[in-house]
């Protein structure tokens, strides 16, 4: 039974730079605004909170300190002038309530008149009684609220009363809302500007790295090392200052012996004078011949362009050597093609002296002209071909060899013509 071949799974396919340079940069600022707005936060909150205290001290010490207020406390609850001053300090400030009492906690105002002229109810009165100012949340009469306790001393320094003011604590959370919405706008405004800061931080990086994604890149740099160490010419690039930033491996032996291990010897300096002439220039340099290391090379150097700025300087080259080699090996090449060229047309002529002859009848100069050719090609061609191996030599030779003056000439009786050989 034939098993099923398992499908191979899809190789995954990279993340995009936009993609990737979002999410880096989405996930900083997002955990950055999240902790500024934890401490943002917690810091309003206590700050609305310590505002919300201090507002309802400093009125609670203002009706303390109040002269119609400690006269107040010298009549009784029925007598009352305090009510009024009570009531007024109340709904300017937005209060839920302002009560005073007298050493015995019977209350001189309330925002529940019917409540005048009985007992406070609340164990946090107690430390305000014994001279204390105190701060608490308690649920009372009206609503929980937040309570605040001052005394009320006479001019003898004695004290004669309380006064307890109470903010709402649904009013306190308001205030606490509106510091939140503030934090909450304040992270919005800033997530708006980092989404801003993204979109332009990746548009500057896809132009600088023309539209490449990262695997892209690294794919074209790999390739490209690839092909410059498999090059046999030799390829050196500097930037525009004249640092080397590229060197592969066939200039290195080009450029580096046993001795020298660095550019900027005196061997050297042809080879770097030429490149500073192209930075210095902006002009490319071809075919140009320099002694470098002791060999002769034939280099082309051309400048590196950004927006019509040179930033820099590239230079290849390989030793002419080899160049003259190859030139060499082709030019016997070709005296070797013209040769054969030259036998091809002496073989046509001689096929035809040898179909003079048929024609004529003439069998037995035939067989002596065969035999005479059979002879001169072991003679002359034969043993040059086998003995001289190289191609150059050879055809120089065979060029030399030209029939020139040696020739027999065998009369056609019945056309009137003649074949030379």
């Amino acid at each position: 039974m034939r098993s099923k071949q398992q499908p191979q799974p899809h190789p995954k396919r990279p993340m995009k730079l936009s993609t990737l340079v979002t999410l880096m940069v989405c996930s900083v600022i997002f955990s950055v605004l999240l902790v500024v707005y934890a401490f943002y936060f917690i810091q309003i909150t206590k700050a609305t909170r310590a505002g919300v205290e201090d507002t309802a001290f400093a009125i609670a010490r203002t009706l303390a300190d109040s002269p119609e207020i400690k006269r107040g406390l010298s009549f009784p609850p029925e007598q009352n002038i305090i009510e009024p001053i009570a009531t007024a300090v109340q709904q300017r400030n937005g209060l839920l309530y302002a009560v005073v009492t007298n050493m015995d906690a019977v209350r001189y105002s309330h925002p529940n008149t019917q409540l005048i002229g009985q007992h406070f109810i609340g164990a946090d009165l107690q430390p305000a009684l014994k001279g204390q100012e105190n701060l608490s949340i308690n649920h009372g009469v009206l609503a929980e609220a937040l309570r605040v306790f001052t005394p009320i001393y006479n001019d003898s320094k004695q004290q004669i009363g309380v006064v307890i003011v109470g903010i709402s604590l649904q009013k306190v959370d308001e205030q606490l809302s509106r510091a939140r919405w503030n934090a909450i706008w304040f992270v919005l405004f800033s997530a708006i500007v980092g989404t801003l800061g993204i979109w332009g931080l990746v548009r500057v990086l896809k132009n600088i790295l023309f539209g490449l994604e990262p695997h892209e890149i690294s794919s074209l740099f790999e390739q490209r090392q690839a092909m410059l160490q498999s090059l046999r010419e030799g390829v050196i690039a500097v930037d525009n200052k004249g640092r080397v930033t590229l060197i592969n491996q066939a200039a290195r032996e080009f450029l580096f012996s046993a001795n020298s291990t660095a550019l900027g010897e005196a061997q050297h300096a042809p080879l770097l004078a030429n490149l500073k002439d192209v930075l210095a220039s902006g002009n490319a340099i071809e075919d140009r011949e320099i002694g470098c290391n002791g060999r002769l090379l034939l280099c082309n150097t051309v400048p590196v362009l950004n927006n019509k700025r040179v930033i820099g300087a590239i230079s290849t080259f390989r030793d002419k050597t080899e160049i003259s080699q190859l030139m060499q090996r082709m030019d016997g090449l070709v005296n070797y093609v013209d040769a054969l060229r030259s036998h091809s047309h002496e073989f046509m002529n001689k096929l035809h002296v040898i179909l003079g002859l048929l024609h004529m009848k003439r069998y037995d100069k035939l067989e002596e002209y065969i035999l005479q050719t059979a002879q001169n090609y072991q003679t002359d061609i034969g043993t040059l071909q086998h003995k001289i191996k190289s191609p150059i030599i050879a055809g120089f030779l065979l060029g030399q060899n030209q029939p020139s003056g040696r020739s027999r000439h065998y009369p056609d009786a019945g056309r009137g013509k003649s074949y030379s050989r």
